[in-house]
């Protein structure tokens, strides 16, 4: 047995390895498989010493990266690999393995929101009528607007894997039609701040400041993520003025 003899390979080291085994393998569950049933994460990576085959087989549906074309591809494969750590240890583990700050911010934003959104998306694809544009502009607010599509990738390669299995999970179809959707509504409605018609300066002009500006613009944004026809200067200020009229009242 190796595996204890693997404690001797640096944080570096082990991080190449996974990554090398993300940018080589078509098919990585098997890999990562021998890494668990040999002892191999529990003694490097502890956290993920439980990692089911169910959760590895999601990693088989992720594309593989092409050479530097597909940076993200790599990240997106990593992260499926560490949703299988417990809740809150992700970072704990980028940190250990050395990961740059730069990627482990992106890892963490990922598995953050999906997490967050993975469970209502579930429902709304499996359901009828199914989501809202509303609901797709909530969670694309949630990710943010480059990351939605990575987060969707990965709930649906954990879906691809659970239907594998025999379990419900959303249909494929229903699949690829929501991501078409919620592609263009995260890039024609507004869902992030710098969307809004108006910013920190306009509302600074009827007096907001420091935390109360920051809560106002946060509305803001609540409310145009229900109704984008509110994204006007003139309809996004009348807000703001009818609040703080009614806070003051």
């Amino acid at each position: 047995d190796s595996a204890p003899h693997m404690s001797r390979l640096s944080p570096e080291r082990v991080r190449q390895e996974i990554e090398k085994t993300m940018d080589q393998v078509p098919c990585p569950s098997g890999a990562f498989a021998k890494w668990r049933d040999s002892g191999a994460f529990a003694t490097l990576v502890p956290d993920l010493a439980a990692v089911t085959d169910l959760q590895l087989r999601a990693l088989d549906h992720l594309r593989r990266p092409i050479l530097a074309t597909r940076p993200q591809r790599r990240l997106s494969r990593v992260a499926m690999l560490l949703a299988a750590a417990p809740a809150a240890r992700s970072g704990s583990v980028l940190k250990a393995l050395r990961f740059s700050n730069a990627a482990a911010s992106w890892i963490s934003s990922l598995l953050d929101a999906l997490a967050r959104l993975e469970p209502s998306m579930r429902s709304a694809l499996a359901s009828a009528p199914g989501a809202t544009d509303a609901d797709i502009r909530r969670w694309v607010s949630v990710a943010g607007r480059t990351r939605f599509a990575s987060v969707l990738r990965l709930a649906d390669a954990r879906w691809w894997a659970e239907r594998e299995a025999g379990q419900d999970a959303p249909t494929a179809s229903s699949v690829a039609s929501f991501h078409r959707r919620a592609l263009r509504i995260a890039y024609r409605d507004p869902v992030e701040l710098s969307d809004l018609a108006v910013d920190g300066t306009d509302l600074q002009k009827l007096g907001l400041s420091g935390p109360a500006l920051g809560k106002a613009l946060h509305d803001l944004l609540e409310a145009v993520v229900r109704d984008p026809t509110l994204n006007t200067p003139d309809r996004l200020l009348a807000l703001v003025k009818g609040r703080s009229a009614t806070g003051a009242g």
